[in-house]
């Protein structure tokens, strides 16, 4: 192997070893468990713009009944978003990619989603003027919300929160947050709700993330229920764009690395590994030929 191969052997090897090591990286994103009030406050420390969309404060409400989807466009801050909400089947194969409205990927199946006002679930009931609520469930898959924001301003948004009504989670059937960039998966989060894991309640999460730490924005949001045949319902959708600044409070969490990451770190050790072996035997070779 020459010296030119040999040296981009090396340098491969270090950006993906780079590259893995940073997808690891803790800090990039802070969740709020059942605190909405500290994820207010940490949103206006950071002076993002952020609105909750709940009575007409960001768009008129929808009109109550079912749907395929709920679509909403309003303003945050004087710029336009826009998001979409499904009643998702999440696959029981997952590839850590989704396209919002399509079955495929990670998208097991799509059901109809009810515009309620207000929402409710099973005895619990929501506090917004309007809310959605889930409408099938399945044996083999778990049910979610997703939130579809590609329609919002390019780069995404940088902070998400919800009501979650009676949304059950609980130790060993964790609910799951998950988080997409352009449709690939960038952030998974296990989670309980509160000390009754959100049986016939309403309890609050929410997601900051900090772009200074690695973290980035998001265009897919998608909440699963921690059990199958479990619904669920949610209210007070709320979102904006990022200022930049670091999220205070809540609680630190590393990305997840997907399989395809353990991949890349997997392969640059190898190449590494073979860097640094050519260049004992080129060592070895000299020292005999001297």
């Amino acid at each position: 192997m020459n010296s030119l191969a040999q040296h981009l052997s090396y340098v491969l090897s270090l950006v993906l070893v780079t590259f893995a090591a940073t997808v690891a990286r803790g800090g990039s994103y802070t969740i709020f468990n059942d605190d909405r009030a500290g994820f207010e406050s940490a949103v206006a420390t950071r002076g993002d713009s952020t609105v909750i969309d709940s009575g007409g404060a960001f768009a008129a409400d929808p009109t109550v009944g079912s749907v395929a989807s709920v679509s909403r466009s309003g303003t945050v801050g004087g710029a336009a978003f826009s998001y979409t909400a499904f009643d998702l089947q999440f696959s029981a194969t997952p590839t850590g990619t989704i396209t919002p409205g399509v079955v495929g990927g990670d998208t097991g199946a799509l059901s109809s989603i009810k515009v309620e006002s207000p929402t409710s679930q099973s005895g619990g009931v929501g506090s917004g003027s309007w809310g959605v609520d889930s409408t099938a469930v399945s044996t083999s898959r778990r049910s979610g919300l997703l939130v579809d924001f590609t329609t919002s301003p390019a780069g995404g948004v940088s902070h998400f929160g919800v009501d979650l009504i009676d949304f059950e989670t609980g130790v060993g059937s964790e609910g799951q947050l998950r988080l997409y960039a352009a449709g690939l998966l960038v952030f998974t989060s296990d989670f309980v709700l509160g000390s009754g894991g959100g049986n016939g309640s309403t309890r609050f999460l929410g997601v900051i993330t900090d772009p200074a730490d690695g973290g980035l924005a998001f265009d897919q949001a998608v909440v699963l229920v921690g059990s199958k045949t479990d619904r669920w319902a949610a209210d007070r959708f709320t979102f904006g764009a990022n200022s930049g600044g670091g999220s205070g409070g809540g609680m630190d969490v590393a990305r997840t690395p997907e399989p395809g990451t353990w991949a890349l770190f997997a392969l640059g050790l190898v190449g590494l590994t073979f860097h640094l072996r050519r260049r004992r035997m080129e060592v070895d070779r000299r020292i005999i030929v001297g």
